[in-house]
Formats: C-alpha cells, structure tokens, sequence
C-alpha cells in the first residue's frame, strides 16, 4: 500500500491474455458511527471524490453488494438509476 497526499492506494496487476494491467485502487478511509440511538445500524460519509465519480445527487438510491474474494469480504457501492 502506498499513500499519495491524503489517499492510500493499491495497485493491482491483471494478466489478460497477453496484455498486464495496472489498476490503481484509492483507499478512502472514512470513520463509522451509530446512525441513531435506538438502531444498530451504522453510517458514514461517502468521500466527495466519489460523490463525483458516480454523479451522485441528494436524494439518488444507492445499492449496497457483499462479496468475498480469496478469503477477504468487501462491500461494493453501486448507483441505482
């Protein structure tokens, strides 16, 4: 992992066929707090670099997908349109 100004970021390479692909992964680090007192539910901000990226805009919905990969669990984010 290495850190460009406030961004961590991984780089991946891919052997497709013939070709090698480098794909760089930003990690955003973002803290997680309680949504409310009475729920156990979680919430944190979505980074505004992203917010871009998926031209996001208050009041869009936003689909959560869990997965595992070679033995690591990861969430992805999605925009419903």
């Amino acid at each position: 992992m290495g850190d460009i100004g406030n961004f961590l970021y991984n780089i991946d390479i891919y052997n497709i066929g013939k070709k090698r692909l480098q794909l760089l992964k930003m990690v955003r680090p973002t803290r997680i707090s309680k949504a409310n007192s009475i729920s156990s539910s979680l919430r944190t901000t979505i980074p505004n670099d992203i917010v871009e990226y998926l031209d996001l805009k208050l009041g869009d919905v936003v689909d959560w997908e869990e997965y595992q990969e070679k033995g690591k669990k990861y969430a992805r984010v999605r925009k419903l349109e």
